[in-house]
């Protein structure tokens, strides 16, 4: 990505309808999960039709002041645009693995951690994709191979961290201040996408899409 390529288009637009749209079908699926735990959910998902049209919204807003404010600002604007792709991997994330959940009804023990490491692969792939092709606009087909040795070293060194930080908050502390089960299995989820997040930029922005 150049300096030209700071610029706002149909094209950027499209993605952030698109990011959006992603969120929106994972965040009901998320709500359907956990509707009889928290009834903030169940009014989410009564009202599923604005979460549809508003996250859309919402993500093209972002992606627009990302680009009128990064201005020349090369870092800024990636990193925008990887908070865009972010969000939309944390709630693949946390929507494969409810999802699973919703499926066996097991929200705990060695299932669960396949269940994260089900929902965790799918979001890095979908992550994978948006920051080579988007975020930073690595489109040289010259280093895919390197690109790809370097993607999987991040990506086995992600999954450890967010796997581990996840089963330690589920398996070994347990759930907390009178939560159930299945809210705290969301909590390591979305624990452990906090924990990664750093080393995902750092890993994508510096050793697999570095030019």
């Amino acid at each position: 990505m150049t300096i030209a390529n700071l610029y706002y288009g149909r094209s950027e637009f499209a993605k952030g309808i698109i990011l959006g749209l992603i969120s929106a079908v994972f965040i009901i699926i998320i709500s359907d999960s956990l509707k009889t735990d928290v009834g903030f959910f169940g009014l989410l998902l009564e009202h599923k039709i604005i979460i549809l049209f508003s996250l859309p919204a919402l993500l093209t807003i972002w992606v627009y002041s990302v680009y009128r404010l990064a201005h020349r600002w090369l870092t800024a604007l990636q990193l925008g645009k990887f908070i865009a792709v972010g969000q939309s991997n944390a709630a693949i994330d946390v929507g494969i693995t409810n999802l699973l959940i919703i499926i066996t009804n097991i929200d705990s023990g060695w299932y669960y951690l396949l269940f994260k490491c089900i929902s965790f692969i799918c979001a890095l792939l979908h992550s994978f994709v948006w920051n080579k092709f988007w975020s930073f606009e690595c489109d040289d087909r010259t280093k895919v191979a390197r690109q790809f040795v370097m993607f999987v070293i991040v990506a086995v060194i992600a999954l450890l961290v967010n796997v581990v930080t996840a089963h330690i908050i589920v398996n070994i502390i347990g759930p907390q201040w009178g939560l159930s089960s299945r809210i705290w299995a969301t909590v390591g989820v979305l624990s452990s996408a906090i924990f990664s997040i750093i080393w995902d930029f750092y890993g994508f922005k510096v050793l697999v899409f570095k030019k």
